[in-house]
């Protein structure tokens, strides 16, 4: 009892105060905010009045180089329509590629290390603990598509035996050109160079099914067929380039540029993405976008479609 009065000396306003009335009509509204979570649309408006139709997507760990690919890949309808939904790992990239295009809502964090796990079990190339070449990656998708053909170059080639002279004539596929130094030649002289006559002999033979057995021949391009879609391959970007403006173009007759990789080394690998938006060049930075034209002193594959 003694205790008892000792608290309520202490803490009387507690025990004997009376207690205010509240209406729960007056009571202010709580804004309770839902824990962030990437989910569609983040990009639609940026803080710096920046508008895009695509959003950026974030890194989780080793996967700008996914992230680049895929936003070139969502500018390109080719490759989205003939995308199968027979796997997992199409399925995935489906709906990453339509959260990009703001077609979707999920919760992309988690959907790409989805698919990155999938690629992983899919391709066994790629490690999860260092980062992969986007170069690579695009192989292995094509490799997803039931027909690759509009994305494939051929090369329509005949073949001369130095001894019996029997010609014979070969059909070359290839998903992307290699431009070795991209420097001193534009990509239209480089196609024009595909028509050069390249002789084989001494230790690089080939086979002649004329004379079962492998000859000195003769190989000349007669013909190339150039797909809607079709890719350029900086081949010496690992190593040291010469300085200097790069000689590209970004319109044609006949192409139009409109999607860049670009690959920095400054201590680690890292890769950005630069496509045609709407008239403008858009740089996408993993989660980051902004207005910037391509860096073609970093340009790694090169996209093209057919106007």
């Amino acid at each position: 009892m003694m205790i008892l009065n000792f608290l309520r000396k202490i803490f009387g306003y507690f025990f004997d105060s009376p207690r205010p009335i509240i209406s729960i009509q007056n009571l202010p509204t709580l804004s309770i905010v839902p824990e962030k979570k990437l989910v569609f649309p983040i990009w639609a408006s940026q803080p710096d009045g920046i508008k895009s139709h695509k959003q950026g997507l974030p890194n989780v760990g080793n996967t700008c180089y996914l992230n680049a690919l895929l936003q070139v890949l969502s500018s390109t309808p080719d490759f989205v329509q003939k995308l199968p939904s027979n796997s997992k790992i199409c399925v995935s990239l489906s709906r990453v590629i339509s959260w990009v295009q703001q077609k979707g809502r999920l919760s992309i964090f988690a959907e790409i290390k989805k698919l990155q796990l999938y690629l992983f079990q899919e391709f066994r190339m790629f490690n999860e603990h260092s980062e992969n070449d986007p170069k690579e990656l695009y192989l292995s998708l094509m490799g997803l598509l039931p027909d690759s053909s509009d994305f494939s170059i051929i090369l329509y080639k005949k073949i001369l035996c130095k001894l019996c002279h029997n010609f014979s004539n070969l059909e070359e596929p290839s998903l992307f050109c290699i431009l070795k130094n991209p420097s001193k030649k534009e990509i239209e002289e480089k196609l024009k160079n595909l028509e050069e006559e390249k002789e084989y002999k001494g230790g690089n033979l080939l086979y002649c099914e004329n004379c079962s057995a492998n000859r000195e021949m003769v190989m000349s391009t007669f013909g190339i067929n150039i797909p809607n879609i079709f890719v350029f391959y900086i081949g010496n970007v690992l190593g040291k380039r010469a300085q200097g403006a790069y000689n590209f173009f970004y319109c044609g007759d006949k192409f139009e540029l409109y999607g860049v990789i670009c690959y920095y080394n400054s201590g680690c690998r890292h890769y950005i993405a630069y496509t045609l938006d709407n008239a403008e060049w858009m740089q996408y930075n993993d989660d980051h976008i902004s207005y910037s034209s391509p860096d073609f002193e970093h340009a790694y594959m090169l996209f093209y479609k057919k106007t």
